[in-house]
């Protein structure tokens, strides 16, 4: 690829992301979270990057809350709570926010899916 050629892989993923419905992009931040936390396991020497990178992800999740119930601003909480465990880096702490985040993201997908 050369400067001046766009990426297919990215010019789809962007597609990919303007086109979906507000439900799916949450759905897709989710999905994202849980490969960044999967892949910061697997490649400690990029571990810090990854833990940034589904940090960033949190707080754009945070940021899409409405909160206006309970609901939204348990999630905003648990959002946080994921953060702060991302500080740390460690193994055991990666592994509690993969579980918490892990959960919301199938809560979503199912939801998703199966609307009403």
């Amino acid at each position: 690829m050369t400067a001046s050629t766009p990426d297919p892989f990215d010019t789809y993923s962007r597609m990919r992301i303007e086109t979906a419905s507000h439900s799916r992009v949450v759905c897709m931040l989710h999905d994202r979270c849980a490969l960044q936390l999967r892949q910061a396991k697997q490649f400690p020497d990029e571990r810090r990057a990854m833990l940034d990178k589904t940090q960033n992800i949190l707080v754009l999740l945070q940021h899409a809350l409405k909160q206006t119930d309970a609901t939204s601003r348990s999630l905003y909480h648990l959002y946080d709570y994921c953060y702060c465990l991302l500080e740390s880096g460690s193994d055991r702490e990666i592994a509690n926010a993969y579980t918490l985040l892990n959960t919301v993201r199938q809560t979503f997908n199912y939801l998703q899916k199966h609307p009403g």
